[in-house]
């Protein structure tokens, strides 16, 4: 493992910063071109204009071929698989980043002799950038970049990601495209709301948190935004990436997602079922569990397939509370519309 300080220079009149990000559904996604091996690629830069994308508080400018991804936030090449993420975090999640992706814990991930560089980058206290191949659970090896980079308001995450049998683009070409990052102020949380991959036409009376990796929404009911011991019930809305599942093991797969969520033990399932409303497939399961401060709750996970993947909502409330809260769960859930 190797560390050192690099000075990243700055891009635009915005904050420039290089940042950082782990998604491993993103990290998941690169696959081997099918055509034979190519020659090496052109060296190429990157477009002359930052692009901040629609709900984006991190702009970078692009490399040639790269298009806007349908997937999550941030560019890809739908060629290669070569791409670029876009990821936004609470400022207090720094040291969670900042220790995943230390010395000791990277070889785990999966990577081979990685660079962790400490970076100066203006508008941001603290920024590191880790680069490397890493070898991903399909035994494909790809090389990586996650940087981050820490401002008052919040870490900004980028990933770059490319399968080096047939790429486009040279790592000389990537971080030259990584030096272009730069940051503006977080747009407004309805704005950020109506840049999500879906759309709520019911809230059912829950107010939106924040919005994360520009594919979720965290809601809730109350004055406090970080909920502890199930003191207010919480709503999460995400849009998967995933292959929706054949429709036979759709009802295993939902088990499963629920089974392993982070933080909840004692889940016991009350009923599992799957359902066609509004010209889509829906499934939803509705089981008890315990959080970790010990308060029984009821879990509510509500699946709606789409042909690029599927939406869920996942209501977590008292167990005491239920039949105040798993109505306006089903409310919200049932307004959901793919954009």
């Amino acid at each position: 493992m190797t560390a050192r300080t690099r000075r990243l220079r700055p891009s635009c009149a915005a904050l420039a910063l290089l940042t950082l990000a782990s998604a491993p559904a993103l990290s998941q996604q690169g696959e081997a071109p099918a055509s034979a091996p190519a020659a090496p690629p052109a060296e190429t830069r990157p477009v002359d204009q930052v692009t901040f994308l629609p709900g984006a508080s991190i702009g970078v400018a692009p490399l040639p071929g790269m298009r806007p991804s349908s997937r999550f936030l941030g560019f890809e090449n739908p060629q290669d698989g070569t791409f670029i993420a876009l990821i936004t975090a609470p400022a207090e999640e720094w040291d969670a980043i900042s220790q995943r992706y230390s010395p000791e814990n990277l070889p785990a991930q999966g990577y081979s002799e990685p660079v962790r560089e400490e970076i100066a980058v203006e508008g941001a206290s603290e920024a590191f950038m880790v680069s490397g191949e890493q070898r991903l659970q399909q035994s494909l090896t790809v090389d990586k970049w996650v940087v981050a980079a820490r401002t008052p308001e919040q870490v900004a995450l980028v990933i770059a990601q490319r399968v080096p049998l047939q790429p486009a683009y040279t790592r000389q070409a990537i971080e030259a495209a990584l030096e272009t990052i730069a940051l503006r102020a977080p747009p407004g949380l309805e704005e950020q709301i109506a840049a999500l991959p879906f759309a709520i036409g019911d809230r059912a009376g829950f107010r939106a948190v924040r919005v994360t990796g520009g594919n979720s929404v965290l809601l809730t009911q109350g004055e406090d935004n970080v909920v502890q011991a199930a003191d207010q019930p919480v709503v999460i809305v995400a849009a998967s990436q995933e292959i929706s599942p054949p429709e036979d093991r759709r009802d295993d797969f939902a088990r499963r997602a629920l089974q392993g969520l982070a933080g909840l033990t004692d889940v016991r399932i009350e009923r599992s079922q799957g359902f066609r409303q509004g010209n889509a497939d829906w499934h939803e399961i509705q089981a008890t569990a315990t959080e970790p401060s010990g308060v029984p709750v009821v879990v509510q996970q509500t699946l709606r397939f789409t042909d690029s993947g599927f939406i869920r909502v996942l209501g977590v409330a008292k167990d005491a509370e239920r039949e105040t809260w798993t109505p306006r769960f089903r409310a919200l859930a049932d307004s959901l519309v793919p954009r």
